[in-house]
This record gives C-alpha cells, sequence and structure tokens, in this order.
C-alpha cells in the first residue's frame, strides 16, 4: 500500500486498481486524512463492514468477472461471497516490482545501512566478558536511533555461549564469558526501508570447535559474495555457501538460506536459497549471510545487505 500511494495504513485499507476506470482506495478516516489526491478517489468508512461493502458495490457497478488479489488475505473469501467474479488470490505482482529498487529507494536503503553499521559497532563495542546480551543490545538501539533512525528494523538478536546456535536469539540476562562466540544481528529503519547486518566475534580466546565454525562460515561468505552479480542465478549462489559449509563438516548446521530481498520489509524477493533459480537483476538488494549453528554447542553468522550491480555488487552494510 505505502509503496503504490504513499499511504501507510494502520487499520484495514484497500487499493481498487480497475482495470477500466479511476484507482481508488478505501480505509478509515484516520488512515486516508491525507490521501486525498487528483491521482485516486477515496472512501472512508467507520468500520471494516463499511469498508467491505463499499468495496463489493464498486464492483458490482462496473460489472467487474475477474479480480486478482495481491497476497493471500481473508478479503478472498468476501469478495467470492459477495460479487459474483472469479477471484484469484496470491498475485505477486507488486512484491517483484518492488524488488527492484529505483535510485530514490537505494538512497534510503545506503542511509539506513549506514545506521545500522554504526549500531554494529556500538555493540561489538560493548560486548565484552560480564556484560549482558541485553545491554550490548540496548547499546546498539541507542545509537541507530539517536543517529536518526526511526526505530530497529527487527528485534535485535544477541546470541552468546551455547545461545549463540539460536538463529534468532533474542538478548537475555546471560552475561558474555570468556571464550565465546557472540552472534549480533541488526538493522535499522529508517523511512520504512530496512537495511541487515550480522557479526560474529569471539571474546578472548575461543575454543577450536567454535574457531573451525566460525572460519567455515566467513569462508562461505567470501566465496559467495565475490559471485554477486546481476543475470547470476540465487541458486547458485546459495548451493555454492552450502557446499562449503558441508565440506566443513557443517551439513546439519544449516537451518535458512543464504539470503533474503531486502527494502520495506526486512524479508522479501528475491530469496536466495537453492530453491530459487531465476537471476538477480540490477537494482537487487539482498542479503549475504551464511550461518551454521550446533544445538546447544554454539553458532555463527556473517551477513551484509548488498546492492545487486551489472558488473557485481556494492556492499551497504
Amino acid at each position: 500500500m505505502y509503496y503504490l500511494t504513499g499511504v501507510w495504513p494502520i487499520g484495514q485499507t484497500i487499493l481498487s486498481i480497475p482495470k477500466d476506470g479511476e484507482i481508488e482506495i478505501l480505509g478509515s478516516k484516520l488512515d486516508l486524512f491525507l490521501a486525498e489526491s487528483d491521482e485516486m478517489k477515496t472512501f472512508s468508512g467507520r468500520n471494516e463492514g463499511e469498508i467491505m461493502e463499499e468495496l463489493l458495490r464498486t464492483l458490482s457497478s462496473s460489472g467487474d468477472a475477474y479480480i486478482e488479489v495481491d497476497g493471500v488475505f481473508p478479503i478472498v473469501s468476501r469478495l467470492e461471497a459477495g460479487s459474483r467474479a472469479l477471484v484469484k488470490s496470491g498475485n505477486r505482482i507488486v512484491q517483484r516490482m518492488r524488488s527492484v529498487k529505483d535510485e530514490g529507494e537505494i538512497s534510503l536503503l545506503r542511509r539506513s545501512a549506514e545506521l545500522a553499521k554504526k549500531g554494529t559497532e556500538a555493540a561489538l563495542s560493548r560486548a565484552k566478558a560480564g556484560v549482558t546480551e541485553k545491554e550490548v543490545a540496548r547499546s546498539a538501539h541507542a545509537e541507530m536511533v539517536e543517529g536518526g533512525a526511526d526505530d530497529v528494523a527487527f528485534p535485535i538478536s544477541v546470541g552468546s555461549g551455547w545461545r549463540a546456535s539460536l538463529p534468532h536469539a533474542l538478548p537475555t540476562d546471560k552475561r558474555i564469558q570468556e571464550g565465546e562466540l557472540v552472534v549480533i544481528d541488526l538493522g535499522a529503519d529508517l523511512a520504512h526501508y530496512k537495511s541487515d547486518v550480522t557479526r560474529t566475534v569471539g571474546i578472548g580466546t575461543i575454543p577450536d570447535h567454535d574457531r573451525r565454525v566460525l572460519d567455515a562460515v566467513t569462508k562461505a561468505y567470501d566465496e559467495t559474495i565475490k559471485d554477486v552479480r546481476a543475470g547470476g542465478r540465487a541458486s547458485d549462489l546459495a548451493s555454492k555457501a552450502d557446499e562449503i559449509l558441508t565440506s566443513a563438516g557443517l551439513s546439519e548446521g544449516i537451518l535458512h538460506g543464504l539470503g533474503h530481498g531486502v527494502g520495506l520489509d526486512i524479508h522479501e524477493d528475491p530469496t536466495v536459497n537453492a530453491k530459487n533459480h531465476e537471476e538477480l537483476h540490477i537494482g537487487n538488494v539482498v542479503t549475504v549471510e551464511p550461518g551454521a549453528y550446533l544445538r546447544g554447542i554454539t553458532g555463527a553468522r556473517w551477513e551484509n545487505t548488498v546492492l545487486v550491480k551489472m558488473g557485481g555488487y556494492e556492499v551497504l552494510t
């Protein structure tokens, strides 16, 4: 909704785009107070029922025989029950449009990434023996918000010791200890655009098995990111990272794909995993984040947000 109209709704809001006729946005007065535009008409309802009734009236009067719904939402069943049209859900046109960023979006993503880098620096400087995971997360959060971020892109993750084996370790009061790996995952939100970065750091001298995991993950990152370019297949990148981790004996520790698109959502198109055989395009912004996790023992991940270019890439974080 925001991508197409500039409206970031709190309540239910529907954007109706007819093949022929005028675009209409239907929603709450609270959301649409600033949405008056010559480019589209608006309908403000007092509740969801009124909004839906108006949409059905519009569809009925236009005689629409076919309706596509972006994504999969409860609205589908109500359209099927309240109209005579054939309704198809799961349309991903907008998601595919969003996967290629324009210059304005790239500028915001760069600024968001800069804030994430500052947050990472604050977290790494705070991550010392005796400090709690929550204290590390608070340092990063404060640095990003004070630097100009509207908020964090997602709950900051800090996992130390055995908790590094949790891919999304929400910080606790556990104190970091000497000899532990600490995985820190964070991002900034700036004007609704996100960034995503992960670092794994050893506190003091870490055991050999922890070093083996971290070395394998950073090798997978280094060997994979140099192949990022427009025209390259997402599946080839992911398979290469998986092969490196598998050769290090960490196949059972691979719990997620290599990466994902980043933009208005922290996870959006394109996915970067072994099942996505589509090519990357100029303007895609994706993460490269190989990770390996030994349950209850340790784990590591290394991640950057990356802009795809014709001849290669630009690391934003």
